[in-house]
């Protein structure tokens, strides 16, 4: 009850200052807690229900799994391949890796982080928080012609903006929000939202999807059907902004990283697209080789030797899962060779 004190002046005397105060230890000594077993190995190795909370699930799914490998296991994360849907879908670590100890005597275990959507421009902002983060001995960009394309870089990506992540953009310098820095330095804010997710999202059953129109590989792309990506590549032209990006990442070496570029593999009658077909996808090939020259760094064209028939590809610039398998047993056996020439110093740490 309050009390009132009569004189000269009135007091009055409230509890409620005691009960906030009360209240916030109350708070910050279970968060402690809540911090405290959330960084327990037991916890990190049982449940690896993190997230950044990322519009894009996959990328989101990615990170979680690097953080697992990273904090969990005590696996260092020893190189990653980046790049959009093309690197998601036609990038096989299993392959990679059984492969590459086929050739060397030695393992390279590479992480998939595949982002439906990203352009060169990301790709460098993103390689950036990888590095600073894990760590990695070699990173990978995985690249084709259409991540230099501004038309292709305006389109909205069905699967969400990853560079919209309040991490991405506090770990990136470009924002400062409580979510970000809570997310970089909670880990039990990390497990609140992953597993809120989980519940909210991928413990549900998969949702029913339209499935998508086939594609006859052996015919042109159709005007109407496919006017999307004609109308994206038809006046290709190399986007400044994206050879931008393309430059902060073969910067990169200067960070202790190596770092190498590989095309990621086409359709043939994905060059249909273009408004000047193959010399379009030439201006590509020398722009990016030129620019890792410059860099002192290695360029993987497309093998246009590589055995993939159309039973290899989803569509005209997706892999299918054997296509992956193929493509990745390749640039195991390139990543190899380089390694055996001195181009890249990958002995185990």
């Amino acid at each position: 009850m309050p009390s009132i004190r009569l004189g000269s002046t009135l007091r009055l005397s409230l509890p409620f200052g005691k009960t906030l105060a009360l209240a916030l230890v109350i708070v910050a000594l279970l968060w402690g807690l809540a911090e405290t077993v959330a960084r327990t190995p037991g916890v990190r190795l049982h449940y690896p229900f993190t997230s950044v909370d990322s519009p894009n699930p996959y990328f989101d799914k990615e990170i979680s799994a690097l953080d697992y490998q990273a904090l969990a296991l005590g696996q260092p994360v020893d190189c990653i391949v980046l790049g959009s849907s093309m690197v998601l879908n036609g990038f096989n670590p299993a392959s990679f890796a059984a492969v590459y100890r086929q050739q060397t005597q030695t393992d390279l275990n590479c992480d998939n982080v595949g982002v439906p959507g990203m352009v060169a421009r990301e790709a460098a902002d993103i390689a950036q928080l990888l590095v600073d983060r894990y760590h990695p001995r070699l990173l990978i960009l995985g690249t084709s012609a259409r991540d230099f394309s501004d038309s292709v870089a305006g389109l909205q990506s069905a699967t969400g903006d990853v560079m919209q992540t309040p991490w991405v953009r506090y770990r990136l310098g470009l924002d400062f929000s409580l979510e970000g820095w809570l997310i970089d330095h909670s880990d039990a804010f990390h497990y609140m939202i992953g597993m809120r997710h989980w519940t909210q999202v991928w413990a549900q059953p998969p949702q029913a999807q339209a499935p998508k129109l086939p594609i006859n590989l052996s015919l042109p792309p159709d005007r109407q059907t496919e006017a999307g990506t004609y109308d994206a590549l038809a006046h290709y032209q190399v986007s400044q902004p994206d050879l931008a990006g393309l430059e902060q990442f073969l910067a990169l070496p200067r960070q202790g990283v190596q770092v190498l570029v590989v095309e990621m593999p086409v359709h043939p009658t994905y060059l249909y697209f273009f408004g000047r077909g193959e010399q379009d996808q030439d201006l590509f090939r020398t722009t990016i080789g030129n620019a890792a020259k410059a860099h002192a760094v290695l360029f993987l064209p497309a093998d246009p030797n590589l055995n993939l028939p159309n039973s290899d590809w989803d569509d005209r610039n997706h892999l299918s899962v054997q296509g992956g398998q193929v493509f990745s047993a390749w640039l195991a056996q390139q990543v190899a060779a380089a390694a055996g020439a001195g181009a890249l110093r990958l002995t185990q740490r």
